[in-house]
């Protein structure tokens, strides 16, 4: 059984996570820390991911000796707060 717990984290970006189809979903940061993120947001950050970039987030995860996971409730790069809301979708 895994227990969750509210984490938090800085640092920088160290490699941004790219899923099998490409699409942006966490980053590992300075701290060693593994932050997670749905894709659509990483479609927002596709414009602004770099190396170096300053990363905030706040979440749910766990830890353990060697690292913490998190997955992303807050989440901001270089100061800009990141929308984790899903895209509404509008049917026509």
């Amino acid at each position: 059984m895994s227990n969750y717990s509210t984490l938090s984290a800085q640092g920088t970006a160290q490699n941004w996570l790219v899923g099998h189809r490409g699409e942006i979903n966490g980053v590992i940061i300075s701290n060693g820390t593994i932050v997670k993120f749905p894709p659509h947001v990483g479609e927002q950050l596709t414009s602004m991911a770099n190396i170096k970039n300053t990363i905030q987030a706040k979440g749910f995860g766990t830890r353990n000796r060697y690292s913490q996971i998190l997955e992303a409730t807050a989440l901001s790069v270089n100061g800009q707060s990141v929308s984790l809301q899903p895209k509404a979708i509008i049917d026509p």
